[in-house]
């Protein structure tokens, strides 16, 4: 006799029984033995697959009926979503629109500062500074000597005044 150590105690001997009384299924077979036992004729399965048919058919009619009835609860209900997406699609579209003007404008206003932020960069490269010193005492020199005009033509006239006066 052998002994079996796997779900039994160790020492215990098996029992010998002969193989050919039992049949071991596993649960596919098991399955399959059951579903032969339980099967429905042919005729009746093609009836019960017609009639399952037909009456998903007659749903749909119905559904297809009552979706385009107006005084329903079901109906009014799907108005009032309808005229809500629709509304709040419009809104987006709106939405949409000033989104992009107001990136326009804010691409404006970039546009803007960095033309301001070249044109302080390029006056403040030496070329420019050296120029516009050169212009800025040009100018001071011209009023200076308008300056120097102004006040020959005051002499002048105080000059002029006087002279008359003493005349």
């Amino acid at each position: 006799m052998a002994t079996i150590q796997h779900g039994r105690r160790k020492g215990t001997p098996a029992t010998d029984k002969p193989k050919d009384k039992f049949l071991i299924l596993n649960s596919k077979e098991w399955q399959s033995i059951q579903d032969r036992k339980d099967k429905v004729l042919p005729a009746d399965v093609q009836l019960a697959l017609d009639l399952q048919k037909d009456r998903l058919e007659k749903h749909q009619q119905s559904i297809e009926q009552v979706s385009s009835w107006g005084n329903t609860i079901v109906g009014k209900r799907n108005k009032r979503l309808n005229a809500r997406r629709i509304r709040e699609e419009q809104e987006e579209l709106e939405r949409q629109k000033l989104d992009i003007e107001e990136a326009e404008i804010k691409a404006a206003e970039r546009r803007a500062a960095i033309e301001h932020a070249k044109k302080l960069q390029y006056y403040q490269t030496d070329r420019v500074k050296g120029f516009h010193g050169a212009l800025l005492l040009s100018e001071v020199i011209k009023e200076r000597e308008a300056q120097i005009a102004l006040k020959k033509e005051i002499n002048n006239a105080m000059k002029n005044a006087d002279d008359h006066l003493l005349q």
